[in-house]
């Protein structure tokens, strides 16, 4: 085996590029929910019946997510990011067709 074929030093400008992207994923997404929970917070303290509308939408906004958990695999992901990035097609479309596939 030669070094150079070590996963690593073969794709280092790759995974440094998505490490970079996932990063700012993450960055952005931890300031917009930032930017908009603290006003919330403030605001369902200083007016009591804002409480239950707002937590509850938070609730279901965070349920969201794990609606998906155990319904689409890891390969299914890659293959839906490949449509999209690598085959260029339009993203709602291909969203449409998934959940139409999975019956969501």
């Amino acid at each position: 085996m030669n070094f150079s074929d070590f996963f690593l030093i073969k794709y280092a400008s790759d995974i440094l590029e998505r490490t970079l992207e996932h990063l700012l994923l993450v960055v952005i997404s931890i300031g917009i929910a930032t930017i908009v929970s603290i006003p919330l917070g403030i605001l369902i303290t200083r007016q009591k019946s804002l409480r239950q509308p707002i937590l509850g939408i938070a609730n279901i906004l965070q349920t969201i997510p794990s609606q998906l958990a155990g319904r689409i695999s890891a390969d299914e992901m890659r293959q839906l990011n490949y449509l999209v990035e690598g085959e260029l097609r339009d993203i709602k479309e291909v969203v449409s067709e998934f959940r139409k596939a999975k019956k969501l």
